[in-house]
């Protein structure tokens, strides 16, 4: 069993994981049988550790249960339908990610999101929290601040006791406990005009009141 993802995902839980939390080995088998294909051991793993949870299986974007298009296994589709993600079927070790924008198309166009599945899912834990998984959230913004340079201090200044967890595709997360603070950056690799903040807890959402966020 993955153990960096039971790791993690109980750090994002604040709890041990139980066999509740995740899918029975028979359901996994009937999803390969259908599909007439292994599942990459690590998403395996990751179905049969958190596969029951909400917060991680589709608080924001949705699992779905595996299927084969072309040469693409289809593990996952974004919240609103517009994105798939796929990894290839000949893959043996890193099962590198692919993105489609289009599904419906006669010659799907893939597109690399240049990280393994390993570390695609681990992302993906965090996000899902960021994104709703976590119950409490709020934000502030640039216009908020005198100026550019006090905006960037205070995301200096208020991430000093986190941890940066995802740096991936213009998102970057930091936690600390259960709470998240993230941004997005622009094309240019500037931090985008908002600020969020999502935590686990109304405690957790609480402390972060003295830098200016207030629960949405």
């Amino acid at each position: 069993m993955n153990i960096k993802i039971r790791t993690i995902a109980e750090d994002i839980l604040g709890r041990r994981l139980t066999k509740k939390d995740g899918k029975e080995m028979s359901g996994i088998e009937t999803v390969e049988k259908s599909s007439g294909l292994k599942l990459p051991p690590v998403l395996r793993d990751f179905h049969l550790l958190v596969g029951n949870l909400d917060m991680f299986i589709c608080s924001f974007e949705q699992f779905v249960e595996p299927y084969i298009k072309g040469e693409m296994l289809v593990f996952l589709e974004e919240n609103q339908g517009v994105c798939f993600w796929a990894v290839n079927i000949h893959d043996t070790e890193d099962y590198m990610v692919y993105q489609c924008t289009d599904m419906e198309t006669e010659n799907l166009e893939w597109y690399s999101e240049e990280v393994t599945l390993a570390n695609f899912l681990i992302i993906l834990m965090y996000y899902q929290c960021a994104q709703g998984g976590y119950e409490h959230g709020s934000a502030v913004y640039e216009s908020n601040f005198n100026s550019r340079d006090n905006y960037l201090q205070f995301l200096t200044d208020i991430t000093v006791d986190y941890k940066k967890v995802v740096a991936h595709n213009g998102l970057v997360i930091y936690q600390n406990g259960g709470k998240l603070i993230w941004h997005f950056l622009d094309g240019k690799g500037n931090v985008a005009d908002t600020i969020f903040v999502s935590a686990r807890t109304a405690t957790d959402i609480k402390e972060l009141e003295i830098y200016g966020f207030r629960e949405l």
